[in-house]
């Protein structure tokens, strides 16, 4: 009978295939899979053994820092890569995101606007008799 969390299947050479799958990437599902263990058996073990969520956390940690530095690289060939990276890193300074309530405040401004225009047309158009053409 398995124990609680498949802790018999928790060998090194299982711990190394999931260290190594998450600093490559891979979600906790998939690491969990390549292992050849459950994601319940991997929960098990992160909640039941701090140790193993600490280096969970420190192997993301490191492919996180791994896609920054690829990102800080490509930023010195290309702006676009620096802007990709400011906006975001620093949404409220560099974001160019605008709200769909301010996208839609700019079309009525614009509508209204182009309602007067039409209406000043038309006031001129009597006032003068301006034929059109």
């Amino acid at each position: 009978m398995a124990t609680k969390g498949n802790h018999y299947k928790k060998t090194p050479a299982t711990l190394k295939i999931i260290y190594k799958a998450i600093a490559d990437g891979l979600t906790q599902r998939d690491a969990a899979a390549l292992a050849g263990i459950s994601e319940d058996t991997f929960s098990l073990w992160k909640n039941d053994n701090s140790d193993f969520s600490e280096q969970i956390r420190k192997k993301e940690i490191e492919h996180k820092r791994k896609l920054i530095q690829i990102i800080e690289k490509a930023s010195l060939r290309s702006w676009q890569a620096a802007a990709w990276r400011l906006e975001r890193k620093y949404k409220e300074e560099f974001s160019n995101n605008k709200t769909l309530q301010e996208e839609m405040d700019k079309l009525e401004g614009k509508r209204q606007l182009d309602e007067i225009g039409a209406n000043i047309r038309a006031i001129c158009d009597e006032k003068y008799r301006v034929e059109k053409p």
